[in-house]
């Protein structure tokens, strides 16, 4: 549920921006860092406190990074989120024109 003290929309426009400068930054060469997961997670949180659904996307805990936190899975976890918000739908015409 949105928290009516703060601005729902400039919540999601910080958390959108977050995960776009994360995901324009990671570094391809082995896990992810503590402060790549603690972003994703912050950022899943500020869109959690606008009011929208991330029960789809799994916070990652210091455990998973502990073991070891794929730089692909993650960098497909932040642009599922990204494309999730940014993708226009589309009108689809259904049914017979006559």
């Amino acid at each position: 549920m949105p928290n009516p003290a703060v601005n729902t929309k400039d919540l999601v426009k910080r958390a959108l921006v977050s995960l776009s400068a994360l995901r324009e930054n990671l570094d391809m060469t082995g896990y992810v860092q503590q402060g790549s997961v603690d972003t994703f997670n912050n950022a899943l949180d500020g869109l959690q406190q606008a009011g929208k659904d991330v029960s789809t996307w799994k916070r990652i805990s210091s455990s998973e990074v502990y073991q070891g936190v794929d730089q692909n899975e993650f960098r497909a976890k932040v642009d599922e989120v990204l494309m999730s918000f940014t993708i226009k739908k589309k009108k689809v015409a259904i049914g017979f024109r006559s």
